[in-house]
């Protein structure tokens, strides 16, 4: 018996394996981070009982900053589950309040960006994962879904360029080999 199946659809299949396992990545990440966050805000609370004078002023902003980190944490795991349940538009506001309580987050970048795709609006979502990757160059998987990103507008050589960048960073993501693949594909090039 011989499986015949459409490439579309395998492709589409392929890409929604990838986002699932992206999106765990990155919860495991964030909660790394919160989990920093929250050690980090119990030890300025200790030294915040003790300080005095100058000191309890500068600990107390460490402690006001390290506050709005979580906040911005909380913020990004609500984008991730909107992004998740399908509400795009609701994700890149919570997304876009991570952000704003803390500008250098990558992941909410990254997040946003990939709600923008969704919504067909690859521009926004370039813009998104180019920032992404200025706060993380090594963020693997912002490459690869601003790749994505290029390909839908028909830059193919640009999407390469961005999987052969994702590839260097992931060498073992299989996706981007096979996105790369098809760009590579779509523009006749079978060598």
């Amino acid at each position: 018996a011989r499986i015949a199946a459409d490439p579309n659809d395998v492709i589409k299949s392929i890409d929604a394996l990838r986002k699932d396992r992206q999106k765990t990545k990155e919860l495991e990440e964030i909660k790394k981070r919160a989990d920093a966050l929250l050690k980090e805000n119990k030890r300025l609370k200790e030294e915040l009982k003790t300080a005095e004078g100058r000191t309890k002023g500068k600990i107390q902003e460490e402690y006001v900053q390290g506050i709005r980190g979580l906040n911005a944490t909380e913020w990004l795991e609500r984008g991730f589950s909107l992004h998740k349940s399908g509400d795009y538009n609701e994700a890149i506001e919570a997304y876009s309040r991570a952000i704003e309580l803390d500008p250098k987050n990558a992941a909410a970048y990254h997040g946003r960006g990939i709600a923008y795709a969704e919504l067909g609006n690859y521009q926004q979502a370039i813009r998104d994962f180019d920032r992404a990757i200025e706060l993380d160059p090594k963020l693997a998987v912002a490459y690869y879904n601003r790749g994505i990103a290029y390909g839908n507008l028909g830059n193919y050589q640009q999407a390469i360029r961005e999987y052969d960048k994702a590839i260097g960073l992931d060498p073992k993501d299989a996706l981007a080999y096979h996105n790369r693949g098809f760009a590579y594909y779509t523009l006749g090039n079978y060598q």
